[in-house]
């Protein structure tokens, strides 16, 4: 009986205390710091909530008017740490989302198989969302890819 009493006791003022057990997510950080640099007008680190895309981060920052996005997967949600650079447009870029097969040739190393693997793959999957996203096309690799990366968008 003396324990039961206890029991209860214990219970009762646990209740009134209003303990609460916290999370693990509790104890994180709501907040990510990206670093961008390149075409912007705001360089350094930014400061921004869990969460936030970079076509939000951007209008933050401010682009110059030589910054070129359409290498970039604005629908990106940023996470702690990111380092974005906004490249400076180029001439002659090739869209890897709406080039034809000739078109895809006239860059270095793509010849007509590849060109056709890459569209190929764009039918299957939809349009590319990053550029990297070439790496999973049948007959580029890292290096062929290094040779183009500068010469494409999506």
């Amino acid at each position: 009986m003396k324990r039961l009493l206890i029991f209860f006791m214990v219970f009762a003022f646990l209740l009134m205390t209003n303990t609460s057990i916290k999370k693990e997510e509790d104890f994180t950080n709501d907040e990510i710091t990206v670093l961008f640099e390149g075409e912007i007008e705001e360089k350094g680190e930014l400061t921004l909530t869990k969460n936030t895309q970079l076509k939000e981060a951007i209008e933050i920052v401010g682009l110059t008017e030589e910054a070129d996005t359409s290498v970039l997967n604005l629908n990106q949600t940023l996470k702690d740490q990111d380092e974005i650079i906004i490249p400076k447009k180029k001439e002659n870029r090739i869209s890897i989302n709406h080039s034809t097969k000739e078109q895809l040739q006239s860059l270095i190393g793509i010849g007509e198989k590849t060109a056709e693997a890459i569209i190929a793959y764009r039918e299957k999957n939809g349009y590319f969302q990053s550029l990297e996203e070439l790496l999973n096309v049948k007959g580029i690799g890292e290096k062929k890819y290094a040779k183009i990366k500068d010469w494409i968008c999506l």
